[in-house]
């Protein structure tokens, strides 16, 4: 006859005992979860929110003064670093794409090129 135990070292017959006693410790408290999950009927829960509500307005604390919220960066000057962070990029990304295509990056800013570009493109 061979001995079969579990992953807790119990046989079947122990397995089955002491899963009948765990059951028995928390039978009381598996019926308070069942009364307690019991359906509530629509006025039972109006009158709950109603005592709620009563609750919550006897224990109003004091308002408190509003803190006011001092910005390290004003909106202004937040659009104004955007701007340049935007012009900053287009100038880079035109340098880079000039310098890319076979010319010097620094080329881009000579209004020849720019004519150039505009000839080519209208095709004057």
């Amino acid at each position: 006859m061979t001995d079969e135990r579990n992953d807790r070292g119990l046989s079947p017959a122990e397995g089955q005992q002491g899963m009948t006693a765990s059951y028995e410790r928390l039978k009381p408290e598996i019926d308070r979860n069942q009364e307690a999950s019991r359906p509530v009927t629509r006025t039972e829960r109006r009158q709950m929110r109603a005592q709620e509500r009563h609750q919550k307005s006897k224990e109003k604390p004091e308002r408190e003064p509003k803190q006011i919220r001092v910005r390290l960066l004003p909106i202004w000057l937040r659009l104004i670093i955007i701007l340049v962070l935007c012009l900053v990029a287009a100038f880079g990304g035109a340098m880079i794409g000039y310098g890319v295509g076979g010319g010097h990056p620094t080329d881009v800013f000579h209004p020849a090129t720019w004519t150039h570009i505009r000839d080519i493109i209208f095709k004057k």
